[in-house]
């Protein structure tokens, strides 16, 4: 009927297979994605740092990059996305920074 339908996905938690703390600096989403979208970094389950995502061009299919701030260190990360525009969501890659502190 043409009315948007909410969505939300969440990746679950990894660690990178590295057992240090680390830090998402950003991440880079590729396929279709519409614009005012929101873009949510779950590091130790409690923890979110929420920011909306605005594509700056057109809905064709195209790499996105967000980037968070670099305070909030963690072992483990989950990514979550959410809107109501139409998405198709291809790859997913998150460029991650390590400290040397492992608790």
């Amino acid at each position: 009927s043409g009315t948007p339908i909410p969505f939300a996905v969440k990746t679950c938690e990894t660690d990178f297979d590295k057992p240090e703390h680390k830090t998402v600096e950003s991440v880079y989403f590729a396929g279709r994605i519409g614009n005012a979208e929101t873009v949510t970094l779950f590091a130790r389950e409690e923890t979110t740092h929420v920011q909306t995502f605005t594509t700056p061009r057109n809905t064709k299919p195209q790499s996105h990059r967000q980037t968070f701030a670099r305070g909030l260190k963690s072992r483990y990360f989950a990514l979550g996305l959410s809107g109501s525009k139409e998405f198709e969501l291809d790859t997913i890659d998150l460029s991650v920074g390590t400290t040397k502190r492992r608790i």
